[in-house]
């Protein structure tokens, strides 16, 4: 950091469908090269690891594990770097499968972010393959009720306090809530892309 000032850094690396051992070496030349110039956050596209357009290659075990096993080689290569890095990969959780962004630094994975707007029209499908973000949250309330339904069963007979029953309902209703305002954001974002594409609103 310059002056209070970071330097961020967009990279487009060469790609091959499928072949992530090739895209690997892409990246890790670009991270650094990166480092050389003294950018600070370095940013890679969605999917960088697999290539965009895998379509069903996206649901071969094969191409997932290599993914990982890729990210895995860009968090030793982390290690002796100071730039924190972005970059896209497939990733399964729970029975789903996520576009994701990874960020590392130092050899630590910082966080996974799943992709929530998925485009589906032209071009583009991405929910043929991919799961949105927010259905992590309707899989929380749908345990959420399993809770709440438990509960329930053991106050009908007699074997918890009414409270802990009321308790588990409330907290049921504030993860129904989450989801529908979830949802909510994500139509309204929607229709804002729409209408600056000069396209109908949903």
């Amino acid at each position: 950091m310059i002056d209070g000032l970071i330097k961020v850094a967009a990279a487009l690396p060469r790609v091959e469908v499928a072949d992530v051992a090739f895209n690997t070496q892409e990246i890790e030349s670009l991270m650094v090269k990166a480092e050389g110039k003294g950018v600070e956050i370095l940013c890679f596209p969605e999917l960088a690891l697999t290539a965009y357009t895998c379509q069903d290659l996206f649901a071969q075990q094969i191409l997932l594990d290599e993914a990982e096993q890729a990210l895995m080689k860009l968090l030793e290569l982390s290690r002796n770097l100071q730039l924190v890095v972005v970059v896209g990969l497939p990733v399964s959780h729970r029975g789903m499968l996520f576009n994701c962004a990874a960020v590392l630094q130092y050899g630590k994975l910082h966080g996974l972010v799943p992709k929530t707007f998925l485009p589906n029209y032209h071009e583009f499908y991405e929910h043929r393959w991919f799961t949105p973000a927010y259905a992590l949250q309707e899989k929380n309330v749908k345990s959420q009720k399993e809770i709440t339904k438990h509960y329930k069963n053991r106050y009908d007979n007699g074997n918890v306090e009414f409270k802990s029953w009321l308790e588990a309902l409330v907290d049921e209703k504030d993860s129904e809530l989450n989801l529908l305002k979830a949802k909510f954001d994500i139509i309204q974002a929607e229709n804002k892309i729409y209408q600056a594409m000069g396209g109908k609103a949903k």
